[in-house]
């Protein structure tokens, strides 16, 4: 079954007119295309960001949807124009670790490496320019590469026209959290527009009845089964299996001044 679905995950924000030069590359090739934005709103150059954001996005789009991902410092560098084939879909992006939010957790490393992929699994590199932006600018790989390629790909061009195989990309690690001390430490990996702070850290790591997090000041006892329980700053596990921590009606965030990065503590009483 193929698909004329092409999702977009960017760092571009919505205020310029980059995903709306991107959509127009994609619908010049392709105008049969369905554009899915699923965020705009990465941070500036975080990476890692990205990776959560599209991994937990992705898996719930039909297979052989076409993934577009974006969050790309080192554009212009030469640093590889990849896409990724896997059973799930195909992912099409640079080469920074942003497309390992497609590789299953045991492919992801420990720490950020490339990762030697078998099959089902393949990639190439993209190199054939019959498939980019008749013009392609060192700043704009999103509306010139990855934007036309994602198009041709929903049209049915077959992946080894874009460019030669390559045997390994970068890949990220899917959680940096680790076992300490008979707890976990880890750290706020994303703020939602809610303000919830969503760790690093996930729910099979935990021990639910006797679990205590500390992030800055707040120490919260035990797991919160939903929002509109609660009062206080409380833990939950998100629908997505990453330990939170959230405020009923409120921004955690905001609560205790604390963003993406802030380290965080699990201990076991």
């Amino acid at each position: 079954m193929s698909t004329k679905i092409i999702t977009l995950t960017t760092d571009f924000g919505t205020a310029d007119n980059y995903v709306g030069a991107m959509k127009g590359a994609i619908l010049a090739v392709n105008p049969q295309a369905t554009i899915v934005d699923i965020t705009h709103g990465v941070a500036p150059r975080a990476i890692l960001q990205g990776v959560y954001l599209a991994s937990t996005s992705w898996p719930y789009f039909p297979r052989k949807t076409i993934h577009v991902a974006v969050v790309d410092p080192g554009v212009g560098s030469d640093r590889q124009a990849i896409v990724l084939q896997t059973p799930m879909g195909f992912f099409v992006g640079p080469d920074n670790g942003l497309l390992s939010a497609g590789l299953p957790g045991e492919l992801r490393p420990e720490e950020a490496a490339t990762v030697a992929l078998t099959p089902p699994f393949r990639a190439f590199a993209l190199t054939n320019p019959r498939f980019f932006n008749e013009t392609v600018s060192n700043t704009f790989h999103g509306r010139d590469i990855f934007g036309p390629v994602a198009a041709h790909l929903a049209a049915g061009v077959s992946p080894a026209h874009l460019g030669a195989p390559i045997d390994e990309i970068v890949a990220l690690p899917f959680t940096r959290a680790r076992r300490a001390n008979g707890g976990v430490l880890g750290e706020v990996q994303h703020v939602d527009v809610y303000g919830n702070l969503i760790t690093n850290v996930r729910a099979d790591m935990l021990q639910r009845e006797r679990l205590v997090l500390e992030v800055k000041r707040a120490r919260v006892k035990g797991l919160g089964r939903f929002y509109a329980e609660q009062r206080d700053i409380f833990a939950l596990v998100t629908s997505d299996g990453w330990l939170a921590a959230a405020l009923p009606n409120g921004s955690a965030a905001a609560r205790l001044d604390v963003g993406v990065g802030e380290p965080v503590s699990v201990s076991f009483e």
